[in-house]
């Protein structure tokens, strides 16, 4: 970066990296296989549909249930306070 507004910027989203990935570690303990994960996404970058979801792995479906059982408002501001 090499200026001090990369500095700063360094700075103010160290903080952030700890909240966030404090919020992610437990998911990721649960989480699906790595395995399985790639080859959602390889399946995700070459089936050719317009298909935007994706779900890799039993602990994806519930925030998918989520999101659509909700309006995106409400979606997102959970995301928010989840993750913030």
């Amino acid at each position: 970066m090499g200026s001090a507004f990369g500095v700063i910027l360094v700075e103010a989203t160290y903080g952030f990296t700890f909240v966030a990935m404090a919020a992610v570690e437990p998911m990721m303990a649960n989480g699906a296989n790595p395995v399985v994960v790639a080859e959602v996404i390889y399946t995700a970058a070459t089936d050719g549909s317009d298909r935007l979801r994706y779900p890799a792995g039993s602990d994806a479906q519930p925030i998918l249930d989520k999101r659509r059982s909700q309006d995106d408002e409400t979606f997102m501001m959970e995301m928010l306070a989840n993750f913030g």
